[in-house]
């Protein structure tokens, strides 16, 4: 039985530079800083937004930063897209995992022309 699964794959500490598994979920990416970024990886978790009335999506690249650890344990933030405005809370009750809450505070236009989107991927988009 062939056991060769392909050409050795990097360790997670040769992808990102080293720090402490507390710290690698953590708000890394400076252009979105309402999104959590796992450093060794690259891996991204980020709330985005589609609005039918103003034909506009956006991944918040600006957002109103609330609450923050240095260790990114909990992080809150508000955004608002063409009239809507959502809390985004996301924390962490140990290095492996991660918790989180979406709270729409104002709708600027009717529940089904607004879309909320969780986009997980790379953090090089």
């Amino acid at each position: 039985m062939d056991t060769n699964l392909g050409p050795p794959v990097a360790s997670a500490a040769v992808l990102g530079p080293p720090v402490s598994p507390e710290r690698h979920w953590n708000t890394w990416d400076s252009a979105h800083p309402a999104s959590l970024v796992h450093l060794p990886s690259g891996l991204s978790l980020r709330l985005a937004a589609y609005s039918g009335s103003a034909g506009r999506y956006s991944d918040f690249p600006t957002a109103r930063l609330l609450e923050h650890t240095a260790d990114a344990s909990y992080v809150a933030a508000e955004v608002e897209l063409a009239g809507s405005r959502v809390r985004l809370e996301l924390a962490k009750a140990d290095p492996f995992s991660l918790g989180g809450r979406i709270a729409v505070l104002e709708t600027g236009e009717w529940a089904l022309r607004f879309w909320l989107l969780l986009e997980l991927g790379s953090s090089a988009w």
